[in-house]
């Protein structure tokens, strides 16, 4: 971790992001985000666009990108919002998104990139790529899409990576191999356990990249790489694939925060001064956590290099494999020595 000493938290689990974005002027800043166009990823889009940003949405389906750039619109005249299509579950779709990305900035610097888009509650079920829907949407294509735009981030530039508190939740051991990166067969019967381990899998999964990705370039290059839990949230559109999660949700309304809330760790993380030079770290509740803090997140897996390195190895030789080819290529810095994760 670095930059821990010097953040001094003064915001909490009632903050929501307009408040954390107070006074910033954000012109000129470039951001990229995958799903902005609903739920928590639209509360962040918002946010950042009503403070001058330069937002490029990262969305599945384009119609519900522009529609809710249009909202935002009706809001504010004159923001800054772009929609680029990028379908998670297709990498053919994710390298149209980077490359598209790359065209539009003109190879110039991305200043923040968002992984925010997620699916959970899902069945078992395998991509064209052949990964697993949910091991692909949550992990293996955030992790190619970063790896296809890492020529835009530069010195300062920052990659905040939506993790959960589910990630304690994850099954994995010390010992890794593929089929625990993205599962052939379902590991327990499809039902609430299936549900439960492969979203806590892959969340800690996100955490393990997280570090990896601070590893590699906080000190070489001065990129930062953090992950944020924000939250449990009603309306978060993770759910939308169970209608009993959604019923049942509506009785603990009043015990959890609402998207804007659940945003303001993303934007504090991603655009505020009070975090930047802050790397390595998991944020929650618009504060820096460690193992020993109150909340107990986040877990002794989550803090494992070793876990980590294996983790990225595996994950990379996945995704070498399934793009072998294609282009634009995942950047050689990655396939010399990237196999290794540090």
């Amino acid at each position: 971790m670095a930059g821990v000493e010097d953040f001094n938290p003064h915001f909490d689990s009632s903050t929501t992001a307009l408040e954390v974005l107070e006074g910033l002027d954000l012109t000129g800043v470039r951001v990229f985000i995958t799903g902005g166009n609903c739920g928590l990823g639209f509360e962040t889009v918002r946010a950042l666009a009503l403070h001058g940003a330069h937002v490029f949405l990262g969305c599945r389906d384009t119609e519900t990108g522009q529609k809710a750039v249009r909202e935002i619109e009706r809001e504010q005249e004159g923001i800054k919002c772009e929609v680029i299509q990028c379908d998670l579950s297709r990498l053919a779709s994710v390298r149209h998104a980077a490359l598209s990305l790359r065209n539009r900035l003109n190879e110039r610097k991305l200043d923040v990139l968002i992984l925010n888009a997620g699916v959970s509650l899902r069945p078992f079920e395998v991509t064209e790529d052949g990964f697993e829907m949910t091991y692909q949407v949550n992990h293996l294509a955030h992790m190619y899409l970063t790896l296809l735009l890492s020529p835009l981030l530069e010195r300062g530039s920052r990659i905040v990576s939506l993790a959960s508190g589910a990630h304690q939740w994850s099954t994995f051991g010390e010992e890794l191999s593929e089929e625990d990166i993205s599962p052939t067969s379902p590991t327990t019967a499809i039902g609430p356990m299936w549900y439960k381990e492969a979203y806590g899998n892959t969340k800690l999964l996100n955490i393990l990249m997280t570090n990896v990705l601070h590893h590699r370039w906080f000190q070489s290059r001065g990129i930062l790489a953090n992950a944020v839990n924000p939250g449990e949230m009603i309306h978060s559109n993770l759910t939308r694939n169970s209608w009993i999660v959604w019923l049942s949700s509506l009785a603990l309304r009043l015990f959890t925060r609402n998207l804007e809330q659940g945003a303001a760790t993303t934007v504090l993380v991603a655009v505020s001064p009070d975090t930047a030079g802050v790397s390595g770290c998991y944020f929650e509740n618009c504060n820096i956590k460690t193992q020993d803090s109150s909340s107990k997140t986040p877990s002794a897996a989550a803090q494992n290099l070793e876990l980590a390195a294996l983790a990225w190895k595996l994950s990379m030789r996945l995704l070498v494999k399934a793009t072998k080819g294609t282009i634009p290529q995942i950047p050689d810095e990655f396939l010399k020595d990237g196999m290794s994760g540090f």
